[in-house]
């Protein structure tokens, strides 16, 4: 994840705010940091997220929300934990047979120069498992990449099913950003895009956003 990417956005969404759809309506703000660890254990203790402001100029908005945010891609929403860094989790678990034991050792191993990384707790590893599960069945309810049902079949064993999609996942390849992008983050910026994005107030593959969260004051995007 390299900084320099989400650092020009200040004129972002200058044709349209996510919010209420008007033109030159919504603001840039500033940034709110939040932890980050990547894929290799790196831990960001101040990750930049922009923040952004609707100033109402449109008539009607998507959300009851007034400030929104740009999530990178590689993120999930609520989480520090990287996406790459989830799915190589449930990777070393389920397709590598590693037992939680060996993984926690393991992720130790690797992150034991990193400042600020703290060992994953079992009931995390079992985390990274629900959220997976979720987005499977959200790909399966939109229909949105019919050869996954076709790999899965009919098979009621849930250990190949994730098997199955992490596999999926990891050899994704999304040619609706700006240059040809692979892996976990391309699948759910994919969805994300394919769902009509911010237009349409689309669903995250991976993790839920504060518009479809009860009580949640910030959009995140």
């Amino acid at each position: 994840m390299e900084i320099s990417e989400i650092i020009d956005v200040v004129d972002s969404f200058r044709t349209c705010c996510p919010l209420c759809h008007a033109p030159d309506c919504a603001g840039f703000l500033g940034y709110y940091y939040r932890q980050v660890i990547d894929e290799d254990g790196r831990y960001y203790p101040d990750f930049p997220v922009p923040r952004f402001s609707c100033r109402g100029k449109g008539e009607h908005t998507s959300v009851n929300h007034k400030t929104f945010s740009l999530l990178h891609y590689h993120l999930i929403p609520y989480s520090k934990y990287s996406l790459a860094f989830v799915v190589k989790v449930l990777k070393l678990r389920h397709i590598d047979r590693m037992t939680v034991e060996s993984l926690q050792s393991y992720l130790g191993d690797i992150s034991s120069t990193r400042d600020g990384y703290k060992e994953l707790s079992a009931s995390g590893i079992f985390s990274f498992k629900h959220l997976l599960l979720t987005a499977i069945n959200k790909i399966l309810i939109s229909d949105c990449y019919p050869q996954l049902p076709r790999k899965l079949g009919i098979s009621g064993d849930e250990t190949v099913v994730i098997k199955i999609f992490l596999e999926f996942c990891q050899h994704f390849i999304s040619q609706k950003h700006s240059h040809p992008i692979r892996g976990p983050s391309a699948l759910s910026y994919d969805f994300y895009i394919t769902g009509g994005f911010y237009l349409k107030n689309a669903y995250f593959l991976f993790g839920t956003p504060s518009q479809f969260r009860m009580g949640k004051g910030r959009t995140q995007r």
